[in-house]
């Protein structure tokens, strides 16, 4: 017995036809693949640039904070966030961005008057390497952090 194809059309796709799509897609991907390079390059700057200035403004937060309540605070670094501390007790924290880290020699300690007690610089790195680093100077006393010039 011969049986016949009820659809009346032919089942799936000839070669040629798979060939052709394949063809168009790759040359899809051969000219979009430049772009996500230059994409990820500006994601890494846009990260860098949103973390240097969130940490500078978490530690003014942080000497504002302490001149406020008249209470010594520390900002300790940690694997992939920074806290503000007081006794022990963590007051607030800010996260820095997964392509992002920092090093910082030691904690920073503000006084109750707001003054930074020693001071120091702070290196942040990209973890791909394709963003140059940044350096937060931090001053003794009481004038406000600021981003390095380059």
């Amino acid at each position: 017995m011969n049986k016949e194809n009820k659809g009346g059309g032919k089942k799936g796709y000839t070669l040629l036809e798979l060939i052709i799509v394949l063809s168009i897609m790759s040359i899809g991907t051969f000219i979009i693949s430049p772009n996500l390079k230059v994409f990820s390059e500006k994601k890494e700057r846009i990260e860098m640039d949103y973390a240097v200035d969130g940490l500078i403004e978490f530690i003014n937060e942080g000497k504002s904070y302490g001149r406020l309540k008249d209470k010594s605070v520390a900002v300790k670094f940690r694997s992939q966030d920074v806290v503000l501390m007081e006794n022990l007790k963590t007051i607030d924290k800010f996260t820095l961005p997964p392509s992002v880290y920092v090093i910082a020699g030691e904690s920073i300690d503000i006084s109750g008057m707001g003054k930074i007690k020693k001071a120091q610089s702070i290196k942040m790195y990209s973890k791909s390497g394709i963003v140059e680093p940044e350096t937060i100077t931090i001053k003794v006393g009481t004038s406000y952090v600021s981003r390095q010039k380059k």
